[in-house]
């Protein structure tokens, strides 16, 4: 545990100190609020530091589930080859202590296609929730409060005809919805084919078949907030919490259980962890 421990601190001491710079992006001049670019670097750190904890949690499980009590006689061996007794508990045998998972998917027919999937997921996510953070320090939701279409284009005129890419990337309001929107379509219909493969998966394990509904479950939940967000931020009022905040709210958390929910199905379908 020190190397987990130890990396669970430098993520933490780093999220303070970048928490600190976004605090003052809001203190200088007449600002009053923090820069959108600096709160998703924020945002991120603090992802990056939540699916640590979560992998480390989800190594500590199993090896807590690759414990067995003692069977047979009382007069085993205290050691014995292939096998470490500690009080009341045995270790099953060493090669599975070694890295292979009982839970784990990573041996059967059709997990490497299910593995390339969820990296693909993952990485777009990255982006959909970083792009999310934009959305939120720019309170861009109000400027195109419309769906399906933005403003009624589909594609907005004058997309990225700003004077540098990052500013059209990262900086421009309708942009950036509109890049938030279209990663959104995407992870629906990549989770829908994740579904899909998963769904097909021959011999799934009992426990794995009630958790392959979960990501198409929550990926739904998610657009159908996003949407809510967006038809209900006319309405917003300063320093009142309004049906906007609810669904913000929900709609964040939601998007956070989802990249938990594909982290562990990542854990699951990897060969060696």
């Amino acid at each position: 545990m020190v190397r987990p421990l130890i990396i669970l601190f430098l993520l933490g001491a780093l999220q303070g100190a970048v928490g600190w710079i976004m605090v003052m992006s809001g203190l200088t001049g007449d600002a009053i609020y923090v820069q959108p670019t600096k709160l998703a670097l924020h945002f991120v750190f603090a992802l990056v530091l939540i699916v640590y904890t979560f992998w480390v949690g989800l190594q500590l499980s199993e090896r807590t589930h690759e414990q067995r009590p003692v069977e047979g006689p009382a007069d085993i061996p205290e050691r014995s080859e292939g096998y470490e007794r500690s009080g009341p508990w045995r270790s099953r045998p060493n090669e599975v202590l070694s890295g292979s998972s009982v839970r784990g998917l990573a041996g059967m027919p059709g997990a490497a296609t299910l593995r390339k999937w969820t990296v693909a997921i993952l990485c777009v996510l990255f982006f959909q929730l970083l792009y999310g953070a934009l959305m939120a320090g720019h309170k861009a939701a109000n400027v195109a409060p419309t769906w399906p279409t933005i403003n009624g284009d589909w594609v907005p005129p004058g997309l990225f005809a700003h004077r540098s890419l990052f500013e059209a990337l990262a900086g421009d309001k309708i942009a950036v919805q509109f890049i938030h929107r279209t990663l959104a379509y995407c992870l629906l219909i990549m989770v829908l084919v994740w579904t899909v493969k998963a769904a097909r998966l021959p011999a799934a394990p009992d426990f794995f078949r009630p958790l392959r509904w979960l990501p198409v479950l929550l990926i739904g939940t998610q657009i159908l907030l996003g949407i809510g967000c967006l038809l209900t931020s006319p309405w917003i009022r300063p320093q009142h919490w309004v049906s906007f905040d609810w669904l913000a709210q929900f709609h964040q958390v939601t998007g956070l259980l989802f990249l938990l929910t594909m982290i562990g199905m990542l854990y699951l379908v990897l060969p060696h962890r």
